[in-house]
């Protein structure tokens, strides 16, 4: 965990919730997003659970988990 990631300290972004996650990875999304008929209407972030500064650090699980969370959304 980074102290000033805001994806690994969720209550840094009072607008952002978690919708879905799973072991490794959570998908995030702001409550504009969830506004029927915004312009970011349905958009998010898939974020891994434990801190990475690029996706080519991800481990083979966090990759499988991130493409299972994909497919759920």
């Amino acid at each position: 965990m980074v102290n000033d990631c805001v994806f690994c300290n969720l209550e840094m972004e009072p607008e952002q919730g978690m919708i879905l996650s799973n072991e490794y990875c959570m998908f995030l999304q702001l409550k504009q997003a969830q506004i029927k008929g915004s312009r970011l209407e349905g958009s998010g972030l898939i974020v891994p659970k434990k801190h990475r500064a690029t996706v080519f650090e991800l481990t083979l699980d966090e990759w499988n988990a991130t493409y299972t969370c994909f497919t759920q959304i």
